[in-house]
């Protein structure tokens, strides 16, 4: 197995695509290391800004969403507009 089709690296990454992204956001993450699923939160008020909840297995992940700037732009149309 590759590095980047396991969870803990996805979750790493999608941790990192986060803060690069939109700093001061969290993310909170499923802990299921069978799928990656996860929501943005903006800390202080504690509201939910992105939901992402599909069953996707971490290398199924890895492939949907290639690069950075792939899963950086999923999550933004998760949002609705609130990031």
């Amino acid at each position: 197995m590759k590095e980047k089709d396991t969870y803990t690296f996805q979750v790493e990454r999608v941790r990192r695509v986060v803060e690069e992204n939109w700093p001061g956001k969290i993310v909170e993450v499923d802990p299921s290391p069978l799928a990656i699923r996860f929501r943005v939160m903006e800390p202080a008020i504690g509201t939910e800004l992105a939901r992402v909840l599909e069953h996707w297995e971490p290398s199924e992940f890895a492939d949907k969403f290639p690069t950075d700037k792939d899963l950086s732009k999923f999550i933004k149309t998760r949002s609705n507009g609130l990031l």
